[in-house]
């Protein structure tokens, strides 16, 4: 980029004496580094209150500190207590509940006991019996209801024999024993309890082998062995075991009358005999784990006892058997035995008694219901080692032999005797029954909670709440913390604060209004609170004054306004911004703005000029304003020249990123002198503005200039000359006539100013209104001999050639930034699919031969390849590949480049219509189109956009060829119509048989050197198969052939092959209606394309409409057109726009994929076909007196030049010379 221009630092008239005035040097931006007493005022006042919140923050913070720990000790004992209190009420209701439950247990049992008891004694009286020679009958049913009630495994009988009475027992069981064992049996296996057929008979047939008593040893014998000899040798009393149910018959021993005298555990019955009261044995299958001969005995002892549990329960835990007396006068006593004491066993018979085995576990399981865990009882018997349940809920679990409660809850301990626990009955004992003795092997519970009944209410949660509470002040601590930090900070930079937000200020107001508002601001504040809060709160919380006055403001106060009499209004407007930006997306469109406005800016704050605002394309500054200014007027015109060139200079960088035509964008400036009203408007989003007849007549004066020009009032031109500017001034030769102003006399204005003019170009004008011509200071005549003339008036529309070399350069490197993201695009889509890597480079497919053939043969005839439909790919899911991840081959782009600087210079330059700049606009109007139709919506999926695109936002390769198409499609255009060609009987007629002679040499050039070896590398890139290089030639010669639109046999075949296309009976999905679709499409885009300046903004369509008629004008004085285009260039328009360019616009709306963009198209088409009606006549008869203007002005250059050489080349005295150089 050129460097800008800069003024002198000691230019008297501007930078320098605006800093002066100002009270600093010209490189301060804002204030000064030198701090006021007021400001020292300030920091001490800081300092001071940072002092005294220090000792309040440690204050805070200790308090904190302290008050954290003590609720936290609090709260954690709390919620602890609760818990704990919880769990222990927990465990004494549930202890109570099964220490309850068990003595109630143990009483129901007792008393199913002592009501069969009785019942028995009944029945031996009803009967006439005797004990022991008693036999219950249905005894097996009896005892059934007794156990179920009692828990009991078995029931069994045992009476009490005198020695004497032995034999008749002996006789007396021949008798009944058979009887009573067969009863049983019988409703055993009528129940299917214990008994199969073959074991009845077997079993009471052997049952005269039990008729002698047995000793407890005799189980071991073998049944061989059973009989005479091998009875009890016992003395007596016997206790021989009589009735038992339910009956076994798989343990292989004698039924009945085994002695249980004979066995160890003799203690209880004993007791029995001599109290006569129930007992209650020790409790047997525990033994310690290394007892072995214990645990075997167990083993032993389980078998016999699983017999009588239910499937799943453990037989090998403990279990005690109570002794039931059977007295002998039970039936003529019955008595209900309430107090203990007075139960005198002396005064009873003893007939025997009855056994009940039960395990302990039956009396403590189904007590608590579930959830209820934990609860541990512990039974202890002197008799024996403790053993330990654990009870959760309606199941208990059986720890072993030991005691296995946890000692850190003995202080829990709930413990009573076995006798004792009617005291946890509500109702106390119901038994009435016989006295239990107690004084054998008596029982002791202990109840005890547990580490899993703890678990459930002794939690985490007191842990957790207490942590939340600690963190709670943390983070309050942390926030007190933070915020002294931010506090404390802000002490530190509060000044710097200040410096920043005056910057921001002065940004938006004059330093003179943001005083008065910072004032009026203070003077609000010293009214409500008395003077050093004041002081202390403007200091530590400023307000933001320009934020404060929106529209619910109080507007009591005075308004903050000036006139100011002296003052000068700039009003500079981009000329040709509207049509330009209707080209272009939104971010190019702001991208320039941005640029070009940022620059203004720059210049404004070294030259002292404020910048009032910018209104669209409109940037308005004024100097007097708000600090008076003797030579406002020098300093402003000065702005608006070096703004100029800025201008100038952005532009022509800004082409290659923004496209063609942004060259043309040119400043128009204008300026007026008086007095302006000034002030901040206050309300929402208020402002500084200016007001009055100068503001509106600096408007007036900007939009009745030109383009590149700066307009100025005579009030600043008398300014200019009071300032000895004299020489600036050019008076304007026609009198200007403004909206609500009348005829004003104005000048255009040129400052000479100390600075270089490195490429600044004064060039010479016209007034578009009258004609006349307006001179501009100008080089030496000299200087400017030997080029071509040039008239720049309106917008630069009548250049007589075409692009010069850096122009051309400017649209080759912008043409190649079109290309790359293309390539970049269709690289990731390869990649994508899998064709090639990241690293790969594609070889050149295309062969030698066909490549030389097709490079040398310009006789091949493109016309003749037109097809009806292009086979595009059909549709493939493809991964996304990010292109911009894809770096391009250095050679690939070089090779790109000069295949396009080649394809520019091919175009005849000499041409003002068919040349590189239209081929590159034609470009745009083509990105522009092709982008509507591959950036859909993201809403939609890949198939989806394929189906709705045609498949040609699935096709990289279509985009390039259609890009490429525009490029070349004019290429070595001869500047006259196929029919002229024809006519001419040219060569190029001849050879491709009078059929669209310039599109197809267009095509064969641009592809003969395409296929020549220097592009190899790009060749190979573009066409990674040999299906690709055929698909990209289809495309191109389609595309380029589709710009002959007067071509009656392609136009028809297009129109059947649109109708064929988007026929109601098309099929969306079927391949070759899709081929169709997108091959129509894609013709009628280049086709759109290629007049696409009669579908945009007038001025635009003005420009090359212009450049046409300048085109085919040469070429009729040439003698190379028959027929003068000025007789019917109006009628002939409006025919296009009628007959093509409007039915053209409107079948892209009806293909539906170009978006909004086709309704803007047919929109602008219709806006020109409307003013061209109107204005057309007028301006076909301007663009011939334009012509001839040019015409004449061309021979006056040759005739200069002439005269020139033979002064040069003559010995003719010098000022001869110069007075023929003047005469011509």
């Amino acid at each position: 980029m050129k460097k800008t221009p800069a003024y002198e630092a000691n230019d008297n008239d501007d930078a320098a004496s605006v800093a002066s005035s100002r009270g600093h040097s010209s490189n301060d931006c804002f204030i000064e580094d030198e701090t006021s007493p007021q400001q020292h005022e300030q920091r001490n006042l800081a300092r001071r209150e940072t002092k005294a919140v220090c000792g309040v923050r440690f204050l805070v913070f200790g308090v904190l500190l302290c008050s954290m720990m003590a609720v936290a000790i609090l709260v954690f004992h709390q919620l602890r207590s609760n818990e704990t209190n919880s769990f222990e009420k927990q465990f004494r209701e549930d202890s109570s509940k099964v220490l309850a439950s068990l003595g109630l247990s143990i009483d129901l049992t007792l008393g199913g006991l002592d009501a069969l008891v009785v019942n028995m004694a009944s029945e031996a009286k009803a009967y006439n019996q005797t004990w022991p020679f008693v036999t219950i009958p249905d005894f097996a049913v009896r005892a059934q209801k007794t156990k179920s009630l009692t828990n009991a495994l078995y029931l069994n009988v045992f009476t009490y024999v005198e020695t004497s009475q032995r034999s008749a027992w002996e006789n007396y069981t021949a008798v009944e024993g058979p009887t009573w064992l067969e009863e049983t049996l019988k409703l055993q296996l009528d129940g299917g309890l214990f008994v199969e057929e073959n074991e009845y008979k077997t079993t009471v047939d052997k049952s005269q082998l039990w008729n002698v008593l047995w000793d407890y040893g005799e189980f071991e014998k073998d049944e061989s062995e059973w009989g005479t000899g091998y009875n009890t040798s016992a003395q007596g009393p016997f206790f021989p075991m009589w009735q038992t149910a339910p009956v076994l018959l798989s343990s292989g021993q004698p039924i009945y009358n085994w002695n249980l005298l004979s066995s160890v555990a003799l203690d209880s019955i004993w007791a029995v005999i001599d109290t006569h009261k129930v007992s209650m044995t020790d409790a047997y299958m525990i033994a310690y784990p290394n007892e072995t001969k214990a645990m075997e005995q167990i083993a032993f002892d389980a078998e016999w006892f699983g017999q009588y549990i239910t499937t799943g329960e453990d037989p090998k835990e403990p279990i005690s058997d109570i002794h039931y007396p059977i007295l002998a006068d039970g039936s003529s006593r019955i008595e209900m035995m309430k107090n203990e004491a007075a139960y005198d066993p002396t005064q009873h018979q003893l007939g025997g008694f009855l056994t009940a085995p039960i395990y302990w576990r039956d009396y403590i399981k189904g007590i608590l219901p579930d959830g209820s865990n934990g609860i541990v009882a512990v039974f202890d018997n002197p008799c024996n080692p403790s053993f330990t349940y654990q009870i959760n809920g309606p199941t208990v679990k059986y720890l072993g032999t030991g005691d296995f409660h946890e000692t850190k809850f003995d202080y829990l301990e709930q413990k009573s005797a076995i006798h004792d626990l009617e005291k946890y009955s509500i109702r106390g004992s119901s038994y009435t029954g016989i006295p239990v003795n107690k004084d054998i092997c008596p029982f002791t519970i202990r109840v005890y909670p547990s580490a899993t009944m703890e678990s459930e209410y002794i939690t985490p949660q007191p842990v957790i709440i207490t942590l939340v509470v600690v963190g709670i002040f943390i983070f309050t601590s942390a926030v007190f913390v933070l915020y002294d930090v931010c506090v404390e900070k802000r002490q530190r930079l509060v000044m710097s604060t200040a410096v920043r937000s005056n910057a921001i200020l002065s940004s938006l107001f004059p330093s003179n209004v943001k005083d008065r508002l910072m004032e009026e601001e203070m003077g609000k504040q010293t009214k409500t609170v008395k003077h050093k809060q004041g002081e202390r709160q403007a200091f530590i919380m400023p307000r933001d004054h320009y934020g404060d006055y929106d529209s619910g403001t109080n507007m009591s106060s005075k308004p903050i306004a000036d006139l100011f009499p002296e003052a000068t209004v700039l009003f500079a407007d981009l000329a040709n911004f509207t049509a330009w930006s209707s080209t272009r997306e939104p971010t190019q469109v702001f991208f320039l703005l941005e640029t070009l406005y940022g620059a203004f800016d720059k210049v404004a704050r070294r030259r002292g000029v404020f910048k009032v605002e910018t209104v669209g394309d409109c940037y308005v500054a004024v100097v007097g304003v708000p600090e008076p200014r003797k030579n406002h007027a020098v300093v402003l015109c000065r702005f608006a020249a070096e703004i100029r060139e800025v201008m100038n200079h952005l532009t022509t960088d800004l082409e290659l990123t923004l496209g063609p035509g942004t060259s043309d964008l040119q400043l128009r400036c204008g300026l007026h002198s008086g007095s302006v009203t000034a002030g901040v408007l206050r309300g929402e989003k208020s402002r500084f503005q200016l007001f009055g007849d100068t503001v509106n007549t600096a408007s007036r004066i900007e939009s009745n200039g030109l383009p590149n020009r700066i307009h100025i009032s005579a009030k600043t031109a008398e300014l200019l000359v009071a300032a000895g500017k004299e020489e600036w001034l050019t008076k304007r030769a026609d009198v200007v006539v403004a909206k609500g102003k009348g005829a004003l006399q104005t000048f255009w204005v040129e400052p000479k100013s100390r600075f270089s003019t490195s490429g600044f170009s004064a060039t010479e004008s016209t007034n578009s209104s009258t004609g006349d011509d307006i001179t501009m200071p100008a080089p030496s005549i000299a200087s400017g001999l030997g080029r071509t003339a040039s008239f720049r008036t309106n917008n630069a529309l009548y250049a007589t050639d075409g692009p010069d070399a850096a122009e051309i350069d400017r649209l080759v490197d912008w043409t190649v930034s079109i290309f790359e993201p293309l390539f970049q695009k269709l690289q990731a889509h390869r990649m994508g699919l899998g064709h090639i890597s990241a690293e790969s480079k594609p070889s050149d497919e295309m062969p030698e031969q066909a490549r030389a053939k097709v490079a040398t043969d310009i006789n091949v005839s493109p016309r003749d390849e037109v097809v009806t439909s292009i086979d595009l790919p059909s549709f493939q899911k493809v991964p996304a590949v990010d292109p911009e991840s894809v770096t391009l081959s250095p050679i690939v782009v070089q090779q790109l480049r000069d295949y396009v600087s080649v394809i520019a210079h091919l175009y005849p330059p000499a041409n003002p219509f068919h040349n590189f700049a239209h081929a590159c606009h034609v470009t745009m109007s083509t990105k522009k189109l092709l982008q509507r139709i591959t950036t859909l919506s993201n809403t939609l999926s890949q198939q989806e956009i394929y189906f709705h695109s045609f498949g040609l936002a699935s096709d990289p390769l279509a985009e390039v060829a259609m890009i490429f198409s525009a490029l070349i499609h004019d290429v070595d255009h001869p500047g006259v119509s196929n029919r002229q060609i024809v006519e001419e009987k040219h060569e190029m007629a001849i050879r491709y048989k009078n059929k669209s002679p310039a599109e197809q040499n267009s095509v064969n050039v641009a592809w003969s050197l395409l296929m020549d070896g220097v592009y190899a590398d790009l060749r190979a890139f573009l066409f990674s198969s040999k299906t690709d290089s055929q698909r990209f030639r289809q495309l191109v010669v389609n595309a380029v052939m589709a710009t002959d639109v007067f071509d009656p046999d392609l136009k028809a075949m297009r129109n059947r092959r649109w109708d064929l296309a988007f026929s109601e009976s098309a099929q969306s999905d079927d391949p070759d209606a899709l081929n169709r679709k997108a091959t129509i499409v894609l013709e009628h885009l280049i086709q759109a394309s290629d007049v696409s300046h009669t579908m945009q903004h007038w001025t635009i369509y003005q420009k090359w409409n212009r450049n046409l008629f300048r085109e085919m004008y040469g070429a009729y004085k040439a003698g190379r057109l028959a027929k003068n285009p000025c007789e019917d260039w109006y009628n002939g328009e409006l025919w296009f726009f009628d007959n093509y360019i409007i039915p053209l616009a409107r079948k892209l709306k009806d293909c539906q994929v170009f978006g909004a963009t086709s309704q803007d198209m047919l929109d602008c088409a219709y806006e020109n076909r409307l003013e061209w009606e109107n204005k057309g006549q007028a301006i076909a008869e301007e663009m011939r007196e334009m012509y001839e203007q040019e015409q004449v002005a061309a021979q006056k250059d040759k005739r200069v030049q002439g005269v020139v050489e033979c002064v040069c080349g003559s010995e003719t005295p010098r000022n001869t010379q110069l007075g023929e150089l003047a005469a011509a």
